[in-house]
């Protein structure tokens, strides 16, 4: 079976600005209808970013992992795995989140 690939609409690379939109429920099941103030505003912040920050507030990065897994199934095509939520096995692997381990200094 052939993958078929998502269209993508937005940038990935930081600056892009943020993206307001929508939405009365969340990530969780049955919760369509449940949230109040359904405006959503979310800020894209590219891995560069998120490390830049870490290492500009004085902290060093221990590690950093891509993952191709995710909490919560964000994209229509994910399909559920021991680890939440991934891409089906046809489809090519790339990130979908990722983990830093960061510590403070003495």
């Amino acid at each position: 079976m052939e993958f078929e690939p998502w269209q993508i609409t937005d940038d990935y690379l930081g600056g892009g600005g943020h993206h307001t939109y929508i939405e009365s429920g969340s990530y969780t099941e049955d919760s369509a209808g449940q949230i109040a103030h359904d405006t959503v505003h979310e800020w894209r912040h590219d891995l560069g970013e998120v490390i830049g920050a870490l290492l500009r507030a004085g902290l060093r990065i221990a590690a950093v992992e891509e993952l191709p897994t995710m909490d919560w199934p964000a994209f229509p095509d994910l399909v559920p795995c021991r680890q939440g939520w991934t891409l089906p096995p046809e489809a090519p692997r790339i990130p979908l989140n990722f983990a830093v381990v960061a510590t403070r200094p003495d």
